[in-house]
């Protein structure tokens, strides 16, 4: 019996390849004994078998773990991490399914809920692209637009500060739209750049302010309203939150 039979409840990662134009098979065999030698350097790693296959996909590797916690940290292990960017250097194309007990989860599910993931990308990152553009294009143009009336009173260096904010917000939109794409693909960058999306939010909100308020001289209690200290404080737990939730998913992210 071998030792993959003799463990209970086991919980597998499996990670499909195919390999890219050109990749030798020394290259393929030293990512693949990189893969077989991690047993006994990843805790709760209890076993990895490769398979050769045929059709869409050259190789699968099967890693076989004994807790699903030990699956889930696995994929902050500078062992694993090491041999999975191996993989991708090599890699054309690659997918990866989790499964226990016998039960195969869809591909990028891996048995966590994904609801707020699918709300990101499908709602949330365009509706913040596309307002975060209108606000932008409103900012920059309303700087440049000294023909308003009410703008005889700003100063050049206020005007000059709305331009800059109006620039700034135009290309928060866009990198929003960039973010979407690349959470949408399972790519590696995707949680990272959400993270810095939401703080780079926060950063523009609250340098608004210090520049209003130093150079300037706009009061204080004017440029902090409710609805500001709502967007400053929402935006410092919606960075926490996805840094927390993306961190758990860190494994789906592989493109």
């Amino acid at each position: 019996m071998s030792k993959c039979e003799e463990v209970k409840d086991m919980y597998h990662r499996t990670i499909l390849i195919q390999y890219r134009q050109g990749v030798s098979q020394t290259d393929a065999s030293g990512m693949l004994g990189a893969f077989q030698n991690l047993p006994g350097r990843v805790n709760g790693l209890v076993n990895v078998s490769v398979n050769l296959l045929q059709g869409d996909y050259d190789v699968s590797i099967d890693l076989i773990f004994d807790s699903e916690q030990a699956r889930r940290n696995c994929a902050f292990d500078d062992s694993y991490r090491s041999a999975l960017t191996w993989a991708r250097d090599l890699s054309d194309r690659m997918e990866s399914t989790e499964s226990s007990d016998g039960q195969s989860a869809p591909v990028g599910d891996f048995g966590l809920p994904m609801k707020w993931h699918k709300f990101l990308i499908y709602f949330a990152l365009w509706a913040g692209a596309v307002l975060n553009l209108i606000s932008g294009a409103q900012m920059f143009f309303m700087g440049i637009n000294a023909g308003n009336a009410w703008l005889y009173e700003m100063t050049s260096g206020l005007r000059a500060l709305y331009i800059v904010s109006g620039i700034f917000m135009i290309a928060i939109g866009v990198f929003q739209i960039f973010t979407r794409s690349a959470l949408a693909r399972f790519s590696r960058r995707g949680p990272r750049m959400v993270v810095w999306l939401y703080a780079s939010l926060v950063i523009l909100n609250a340098l608004e302010i210090l520049m209003a308020w130093l150079p300037f001289g706009v009061p204080l209690n004017y440029l902090l309203t409710a609805d500001v200290w709502f967007y400053l404080i929402e935006g410092v737990l919606m960075t926490w939150a996805n840094q927390v939730y993306y961190r758990k998913r860190a494994a789906l992210f592989i493109n």
